[in-house]
């Protein structure tokens, strides 16, 4: 599985993103929230199982779509 430092890692990128819609830098908070899926995808198999990696996967396409980006 993910370990420690892998996983403080994504969760890093994801509080990035976060700081930069509460700053409204959506366009900024996309490109964070982009880099996290590419990193999520280049994790799976080997240390994120697919289940996981597609649910972490369809709630960071969620976000993109409520922050409209790609729009």
């Amino acid at each position: 599985g993910v370990n420690r430092g892998q996983a403080n890692a994504l969760a890093q990128q994801l509080k990035s993103a976060l700081r930069s819609v509460q700053g409204t830098r959506a366009a900024s908070a996309c490109d964070k929230i982009e880099k996290f899926i590419d990193d999520v995808d280049k994790k799976s198999p080997r240390f994120i199982a697919f289940p996981v990696r597609d649910d972490l996967v369809a709630k960071a396409e969620a976000i993109l779509v409520a922050l409209g980006c790609g729009a």
